[in-house]
Parts: structure tokens; sequence; C-alpha cells
């Protein structure tokens, strides 16, 4: 495999950095790439849990104050609501690193994501089927 011209510069980097022909580089980078994206999908996936926890929390605190009379703590409601944005804000950091990831991961390994495309492209087709036959059957 011959240097590639990358835009992405932690893609560069990494070129410059590791031989890519080699077999052992180039698995090893694709390994860790992989899971820095798999990674940034758990944090994102935790996060939006937790918006969705404390958006919960303040909907019960409302039920209970309309309909059992129970005094609303407007703090706790504000603070939660600091902690969603806080947790939003980092999401938007989630989504930017995610596609520099991606990108790079793009650039340095074509051939993987191209199979990657195909294998999916071929599922969904499988998909599309069974959903006709599904369809027929009904």
């Amino acid at each position: 495999m011959t240097k590639q011209s990358n835009k992405n510069g932690f893609a560069q980097d990494l070129n410059r950095v590791f031989t890519l022909s080699d077999r052992t580089h180039q698995s090893t980078l694709q390994y860790f790439v992989t899971k820095f994206i798999n990674d940034v999908d758990w944090n994102t996936n935790s996060k939006n849990k937790k918006i969705e926890q404390l958006q919960d929390e303040n909907l019960n605190d409302y039920i209970e104050h309309k309909e059992h009379g129970v005094v609303l703590d407007n703090d706790k409601i504000l603070q939660r609501n600091r902690d969603i944005e806080w947790q939003q804000s980092q999401l938007e950091c989630n989504e930017l690193l995610k596609q520099l990831l991606t990108e790079c991961s793009q650039q340095l390994f074509p051939d993987e994501h191209q199979k990657s495309a195909a294998s999916a492209n071929a599922m969904d087709a499988l998909e599309a089927q069974y959903k006709q036959l599904k369809k027929k059957s009904a």
C-alpha cells in the first residue's frame, strides 16, 4: 500500500508514523481506531440515557406536584436542566470526534470500508426481501 494523501490530520499522522503495508501495523491501527469509535458510541448512548433519566426525574417531580400537592423543588429542576445542557454539549463533542475518527478510518482503510458497505447493502437487500415475504403471508 502506498502512502495516501489524506486530508484528515490524524490519518496523516498515523500514516506518517506507521507502515500500513505491514499487516501488523494495519491491523493494530484498525483495531484501535475502531475501538475508539465504539467507545465514543458507548459514551454517547450513556449520555443519552442520563439525559432521559434527568428528564424523567423532572417530569416525575412535576407529576407529584400536580397530582399530590408535593412542593416543587425549582432548584433541583434547574440543576437537572443545567446537567441536561451539559450532557448535550458533550454529545456535540462526541459527534464531532466520531466524524473525525470515521473519516480517519475511511482514509486509512478504504478496502475495509468498501467490504463493510457491500456487506451492509447485502443485508439491507435481504431485509427488504424478508419484509416482502412477511407482507405476502400476512
